[in-house]
């Protein structure tokens, strides 16, 4: 892997679109907003996550993991046309 590799991403990296300090995360965020940026439904990113069909839902509805998504989207986007 990578530096840049949204696989690789953790809550505090220096460069990361969607780093916040560590109280602000919740069990499975980051795994979550992987599987979804990664393309996996909402079902399956909960059940890789592991939280709840039910949290990834509650997720979703937040502007702000909804901006985190799509930066992480945006990321792995350009990452790939780069190489």
């Amino acid at each position: 892997m990578t530096p840049g590799d949204p696989q690789r991403l953790t809550s505090t990296e220096p460069g990361n679109p969607v780093a916040h300090s560590d109280r602000d995360w919740r069990a499975g965020d980051l795994d979550l907003l992987i599987a979804l940026a990664k393309g996996s439904t909402r079902r399956d990113a909960a059940r890789s996550a592991g939280v709840s069909e039910r949290t990834a839902h509650r997720r979703l509805a937040e502007p702000g993991f909804r901006t985190q998504l799509d930066t992480l989207r945006q990321r792995m986007l350009t990452a790939r046309i780069q190489h």
